[in-house]
């Protein structure tokens, strides 16, 4: 009796439109998600990418770190061949001499005092750099 009305046509056009809602929602859902998905890729690759610099620079401020290091020895070990020879070398002036021992013992507190400066500064860079990452 009502479709001799047109009662099933009213209702076939509402039926018709809530398809379409439904159908643009689960098209608008499926964007959504690979949106997210995209999102978690790029995410997941920006953390790869910040773990490869963290290990980058950590290689760098250890290759740095040695290279102060060999360095520092190579002067320690001058400043001691230097001692030795003066202790061992034929020194005519014991006012030479003295001068000498007294320049070297000098340049020796005012490597120290360098050394304990710069291990201070260097400790604070890493620990800088650390808090960065």
């Amino acid at each position: 009796m009502i479709s001799s009305f047109g009662g099933g046509d009213l209702f076939g056009d509402a039926q018709a439109y809530l398809q379409g809602v439904l159908e643009e929602a689960e098209s608008v859902k499926v964007v959504v998600h690979q949106q997210e998905q995209a999102r978690r890729s790029e995410l997941e690759e920006l953390r790869r990418e910040l773990e490869v610099q963290r290990l980058e620079r950590r290689d760098s401020m250890a290759k740095i770190k040695k290279e102060f290091e060999e360095f520092v020895y190579s002067k320690l070990d001058k400043m001691f061949e230097d001692v030795e020879r003066l202790k061992h070398g034929d020194v005519d002036d014991d006012g030479e001499y003295q001068a000498d021992i007294e320049a070297i013992a000098r340049d020796v507190h005012q490597f120290k005092a360098g050394l304990v400066g710069i291990s201070q500064a260097w400790r604070h860079t890493i620990i800088k750099s650390l808090d960065k990452v």
